[in-house]
């Protein structure tokens, strides 16, 4: 079920776990700001991501995210990432095609 889904919209939803996005393959897009997410692994295996908007969320570590070199866009603004100068600057290393917004 959803498996053609590409666009994806769940924002301010109070969610805190998102293990069950990892089987849409077929995102391009998803909208996951202010909800309560800390981990973000799941999300690592979606290769067809394109914009990413996990703003004002409780993530401490976005490097999972990394993998995502489809990535154009990806908006972590709001998040309380530890050590976040060098996780931004991972980041646009892995990713260099990509518009980070914090």
């Amino acid at each position: 079920m959803f498996k053609k889904l590409e666009t994806l919209d769940l924002k301010g939803n109070s969610i805190e776990q998102i293990n069950a996005i990892s089987s849409l393959t077929k995102l391009k897009e998803i909208d996951l700001s202010n909800n309560k997410i800390q981990n973000v692994s799941a999300l690592s295996s979606l290769n067809k991501l394109k914009k990413l908007n996990l703003g004002a969320n409780s993530i401490h570590n976005a490097l999972p995210l990394k993998t995502l070199t489809s990535l154009s866009r990806l908006t972590l603004s709001g998040n309380p990432l530890d050590n976040a100068e060098a996780q931004l600057q991972e980041l646009h290393q892995a990713l260099p095609n990509c518009n980070i917004l914090f």
